[in-house]
């Protein structure tokens, strides 16, 4: 059984393919729109906290991850005030 559902997390809405793994009785939980996202649940109601959880995770380390790979003359924008890092 498949089932797609929409998620509201604080970066947006995600739609999310749970599919019911039979012989583990629990969930798996992908999101076609951020490739390689993968999760778990008990049942539906666990399964979204799970991926919502995991979504928004994802987001911040991705994020985390540009603001790493700045380079020195880059310019940001924090509170609506330029500065340079």
């Amino acid at each position: 059984m498949k089932k797609l559902l929409s998620i509201k997390t604080k970066y947006g809405e995600y739609k999310c393919l749970f599919k019911l793994d039979k012989e583990q009785s629990d969930y798996i939980i992908t999101v076609p729109s951020l490739e390689g996202l993968v999760t778990f649940g008990k049942n539906i109601k666990d399964g979204k906290k799970m991926v919502k959880e995991a979504i928004e995770l994802h987001i911040e380390s991705i994020a985390l991850q540009s603001i790493k790979n700045m380079r020195i003359g880059d310019i940001v924008n924090v509170n609506k005030e330029l500065i340079k890092v």
